[in-house]
């Protein structure tokens, strides 16, 4: 058996035929997706309503401090700042995304919803506004 690298799901129709639930696989027996079912790790495809597998390299694995980096931002109104990156979260499929909170400490991707934004650690000198 080999366990898993954590981006692989099974899905699963529900009773009505819509979508179910989803299970990460856990581990690869002879090519078979193993997931954990009530009696343990049993072959994703002998659970009810077995769709497929997916992968999903999106999935968050890790979080650092954000290290002195910032991150100027402009909206599509013209407005524009910069907030200092409160942590990077590290991706499955090996991307690093901006975290910073708002006023009420609720954090999110720095970069969602900005009209153009530039990342820059202090000790960077110049660079463009990335559309």
């Amino acid at each position: 058996m080999i366990p898993a690298n954590g981006s692989q799901y099974a899905h699963y129709k529900g009773p009505d035929g819509q979508r179910g639930m989803t299970r990460q696989v856990l581990a690869w027996d002879d090519e078979q997706p193993m997931v954990l079912g009530t009696s343990g790790l049993v072959r994703a495809w002998q659970l009810d309503g077995f769709e497929g597998l997916r992968d999903d390299n999106s999935m968050m694995i890790g979080a650092v401090p954000g290290g002195g980096w910032l991150i100027d931002c402009a909206d599509a109104e013209g407005n524009t700042w910069t907030t200092p990156i409160l942590a990077w979260t590290v991706h499955a499929d090996g991307t690093a995304r901006p975290i910073t909170p708002d006023r009420d400490g609720v954090t999110t991707d720095a970069t969602e919803g900005l009209a153009e934004y530039r990342i820059y650690h202090l000790d960077e000198s110049e660079a463009g506004l990335r559309p």
